[in-house]
């Protein structure tokens, strides 16, 4: 079962209807239609709480999912993953996890441009791995959502990471049509923490 979630440049909320929970009631069982009301429930109820607040929460339900290994290479276009579909599954890799904890996010109007989608390699498994940096202000050091270390950290708590490369989130969720393809990385494109800021000028390629 594949949903295509059309994203467009408006931070209007995603419907979770009750004709979408009857499918997926049909083709999934009750258990992912509880869980896909559990994530309404979140996110329609996020409005009063800081960006802090709402990193926890989604940090935390989204990596009940079952992580997957992550894909071969960061070195191809994958295919984008999509939010919807993964919390109906409620498994997928670390790409799958971060643009999930992005997208719910983003419902929950914390900015995009204090985000960024960063690909990684993880020392400890010598592979490439995604995460989701979050900057407070574009000079705090960016915070790290993650599903293989689940605890959010600074940036400067996560020596086994190494960052690779980051990319806007607009790029992402807001694109028109049907595309699901992540934007092609620049093999020279070689960042560092502490200049991830989240300014288009000096981190969008």
């Amino acid at each position: 079962m594949s949903f295509l979630i059309s994203l467009h440049s408006h931070v209007a909320a995603f419907e979770v209807s009750e004709k979408l929970l009857e499918k997926v009631r049909e083709e999934h069982g009750t258990v992912a239609v509880t869980r896909l009301r559990n994530w309404k429930s979140m996110v329609k109820h996020s409005d009063a709480r800081l960006d802090t607040e709402k990193l926890a929460l989604v940090n935390e339900f989204i990596n009940r999912a079952h992580r997957v290994n992550d894909r071969d290479s960061w070195h191809k276009t994958d295919t984008r993953a999509d939010p919807l579909e993964f919390l109906v599954n409620h498994s997928g890799d670390g790409q799958d996890f971060a643009i999930a904890k992005l997208f719910t996010l983003h419902q929950m109007g914390v900015d995009l441009a204090k985000m960024r989608i960063s690909y990684v390699k993880s020392n400890g498994q010598n592979r490439p791995h995604t995460v989701l940096a979050y900057f407070a202000s574009p000079t705090a050091e960016p915070l790290i959502l993650d599903n293989i270390e689940r605890r959010i950290k600074p940036s400067s708590a996560r020596a086994d990471l190494e960052p690779i490369y980051l990319f806007d989130p607009r790029d992402v969720l807001l694109v028109e049509g049907a595309s699901r393809q992540l934007p092609e990385e620049k093999s020279n494109h070689i960042v560092k923490w502490q200049n991830l800021l989240p300014n288009l000028e000096s981190v969008h390629y």
